[in-house]
């Protein structure tokens, strides 16, 4: 027993003793290589090291990714990026990399923090690939658009190539509590063209997020259809367009029911048309333009009810019985109630 103790101890001190001796180019082109091939961009570093526990691994420090093509700008910026293989992965033909990522900015502003594991299985045949990428501690900041701290994220997607495509299907993205379903594809430029649907967000998660819906009034049976479509560049921002629909909206004075709108949204602005929802025992359409930029939020709203019922109107209900058409126009600054109320005109 003691010689099992003996050389079971022995083996864990050459774990931590031997990275030390061992030279930095067999680890490092290992590692750049890895990520390289995988994600089709040039790393550029200042340093590296290497450890066997708890998995084989190597940090690479204040690191730059660029698109491989020549000429583009950073993609990547990060503090640290380390890239790890578990050891029973190792015993695979295509064993799963694990990317960590300390203090690392995407683009301009995008920051990012946490340890994401990715699994590809390559097409065979008919049969197509197996894309699996997880991270039980993702963190991402997007000004104005995201806050998202130490999540639970994962996909899962069939995949094949289709010339210079990659094309995504049957997939799941799972974002903490929330889940969609996933269709797309992914150029070589990195330009994404992705289909999200799901049939019961989960808005009190979702507000949580996502700073623009935080002052969204409470909102029963919401689903969405939408198109995430970035063009690959460093300084991109993505277009979210799609339909959303509820069975109801719970408002101050009255509710919203059976509700439907289509939208485009590209940070900070948002456009809603082909508005559509029963209310005042009438039919409201419209449409609005809104930005939900943190400092600089504004609105512009034309809406109409045909045949509301009149008495349900708190403000005029006491005076005026019957049905009539009614025509509301706002436009103003901040999403403040007694200003909004003030900037409704009309007939």
């Amino acid at each position: 027993m003691k010689k099992i103790f003996f050389v079971f101890g022995t083996i864990v001190v050459l774990l931590f003793v031997v990275p030390f001796f061992l030279p930095k180019s067999l680890y490092l082109g290992w590692a750049t290589s890895a990520v390289e091939s995988r994600y089709d961009v040039k790393l550029t570093i200042d340093d590296a090291s290497l450890a066997f526990l708890p998995r084989v691994s190597v940090s690479l420090k204040n690191v730059t990714a660029t698109k491989a093509a020549k000429g583009e700008a950073p993609i990547l910026k990060a503090e640290r990026l380390r890239v790890a293989i578990g050891w029973m992965s190792l015993l695979s033909k295509q064993p799963s990399l694990i990317i960590g990522l300390k203090n690392a900015v995407v683009g301009e502003a995008t920051r990012v923090d946490g340890d994401i594991e990715t699994d590809i299985t390559p097409p065979t045949g008919e049969r197509p690939g197996r894309l699996e990428v997880d991270s039980g501690n993702l963190s991402v900041a997007v000004p104005g658009s995201l806050t998202m701290k130490s999540e639970n994220v994962a996909l899962e997607a069939d995949y094949a190539q289709n010339g210079a495509k990659t094309e995504i299907k049957n997939g799941t993205l799972t974002v903490g509590p929330q889940s969609f379903a996933v269709s797309g594809t992914q150029s070589k430029n990195g330009a994404l063209d992705l289909s999200l649907a799901s049939q019961k967000l989960n808005l009190d998660y979702l507000k949580k997020i996502i700073p623009g819906l935080k002052g969204l009034p409470p909102v029963d049976g919401a689903g969405l259809k939408a198109r995430y479509v970035t063009d690959g560049g460093a300084r991109s921002k993505p277009t979210v367009s799609g339909d959303v629909n509820a069975s109801r909206v719970s408002l101050p004075d009255q509710d919203l029911d059976d509700v439907s709108a289509n939208f485009v949204y590209r940070d900070p602005s948002l456009k809603i048309s082909n508005l559509k929802a029963k209310t005042l025992g009438g039919l409201m359409t419209g449409g609005a333009a809104l930005s939900i930029a943190p400092n600089a939020q504004n609105y512009d709203f034309d809406i109409d009810v045909k045949n509301a019922a009149l008495k349900e109107i708190s403000s005029v209900g006491k005076l005026v019985q019957g049905r009539g058409d009614l025509s509301l126009k706002g436009r103003g600054k901040g999403f403040d109630r007694d200003l909004f109320v003030k900037t409704l005109r009309g007939n």
